[in-house]
């Protein structure tokens, strides 16, 4: 059920975990952190599991030139904004997938993604979700009541 637009609603957590889906949009020049903040009320604390920075790493020796070069961008990226976000490593024994979930259910993170099923899943948890568009714009936040 979609709730509202992100950043229109005061009383939500400000921290956002972003899932690795989106730090691949840095390569398309979207600057995820400040269009995030661009559009809420707040500067909210961002969070970047360690499972996301395995798989970019991992990604950094895929077959792909294209998905090689995401990854490196984004990894150039978070480096470059080290001082925006924390890592979180909680649930390392499980899926990405889960391990990001169970981590935004623990502290109640806003996760942002676009991955369908991650969404589905998430919601299925009353774990709120954010998205964006192909811009770069945050569309929705999702979650159940």
């Amino acid at each position: 059920m979609e709730i509202g637009w992100l950043g229109r609603n005061k009383d939500l957590n400000k921290e956002i975990l972003l899932d690795t889906n989106i730090l691949l949009y840095i390569y398309d020049g979207i600057d995820i952190f400040n269009e995030i903040i661009n559009v809420l009320d707040y500067k909210p604390l961002f969070v970047i599991h360690k499972a996301s920075l395995n798989e970019l790493n991992t990604m950094l020796n895929g077959k792909s030139t294209k998905m090689r070069n995401k990854a490196r961008v984004a990894l150039e990226y978070l480096s470059r904004f080290k001082q925006l976000w924390i890592e979180k490593d909680d649930f390392m024994t499980y899926p990405p997938d889960d391990a990001i979930l169970l981590t935004c259910k623990k502290y109640d993170y806003i996760l942002l993604t676009n991955d369908e099923e991650l969404k589905q899943k998430a919601k299925r948890l009353g774990v709120r979700v954010a998205s964006i568009n192909e811009k770069g714009k945050i569309i929705r936040l999702v979650f159940t009541i």
